[in-house]
């Protein structure tokens, strides 16, 4: 495994909860920054004077993207706004669906490592705004969000393009639909002819 040394490629899907599928992955382009934290819980049994046994559980897994700017159709997509004749339109009752979230990282041999997190919330986008001074400070976007798991409790897909067992036809269409634990579990290769 290599070191990451860059991110890109930033795509979002929404997903239907009705008939549990996502909508084409639509790009949000100048990707920034990609940070995730997962929450965990840990417990453990004391008996005997010492640990006799401990579990860890991921609940839920925290991102925060930072991008240069978004549009707003975008922004209505992450927080459930409405976009009409220029305007976007905040209410105080809109909620974003779930969304699913894919990109890239770049890692230091040049080759990429390739992410789709199922179901992620995204909380109301921050703006900030400062004066100019005599030193130029860009303000940018950090959204928020928490990726959750789906039915199964899988809340991420992460494949490396030159892994070993790497699927080149899922990593070659990686944006084109997002990619789903079953798309991995369910893979068998069509013969050539």
């Amino acid at each position: 495994m290599r070191p990451i040394v860059g991110v890109d490629m930033l795509y979002i899907a929404e997903f239907d909860e009705v008939d549990g599928t996502f909508s084409t992955p639509v790009h949000v382009p100048k990707l920034m920054n990609v940070k995730k934290n997962p929450k965990a819980e840990t417990e453990k049994l004391y008996a005997d004077n010492g640990t006799a046994e401990s579990y860890t559980k991921t609940s839920e897994n925290d991102i925060e993207i930072e991008v240069t700017e978004m549009t707003y159709d975008l922004r209505a997509i992450f927080n459930g706004h409405k976009h009409l004749h220029g305007a976007l339109i905040k209410n105080t009752s809109d909620q974003g669906n779930y969304l699913a979230v894919g990109y890239r990282a770049k890692k230091s041999n040049g080759k990429y490592r390739y992410y789709w997190l199922q179901k992620v919330k995204f909380e109301p986008i921050p703006e900030e705004a400062e004066t100019e001074g005599d030193k130029i400070k860009f303000q940018t976007l950090k959204i928020k969000g928490s990726a959750i798991g789906d039915e199964a409790g899988d809340y991420e897909v992460t494949m490396d393009e030159d892994g070993e067992e790497s699927i080149p036809a899922i990593i070659e269409n990686w944006f084109a639909s997002v990619v789903t634990p079953d798309d991995i579990i369910n893979y068998t290769e069509t013969p050539e002819g």
